[in-house]
């Protein structure tokens, strides 16, 4: 899908919540990989909580997502 339209890349669903936050959250390691490396927006922050990408991950103890997120932006 990124290939076809890579706006879409930082779309939020109801709760505010972007394709990164939700990679974490279900620990899709491979697709977190790919919107990294794809130029996910790590700042963005849910509408619900006010949680970004970095939150997410501390928040579930995603020790890999969190390392990932740190190698982009320590």
């Amino acid at each position: 899908m990124l290939d076809m339209n890579d706006q879409i890349i930082n779309l939020r669903n109801p709760e505010g919540k972007t394709p990164i936050m939700l990679a974490i959250e279900h620990e899709r390691a491979e697709a977190l990989t790919i919107l990294i490396e794809r130029g996910a927006n790590l700042s963005l922050k849910d509408s619900k909580n006010g949680n970004n990408a970095m939150h997410i991950a501390a928040r579930k103890g995603n020790l890999s997502a969190a390392e990932s997120l740190m190698s982009i932006n320590p």
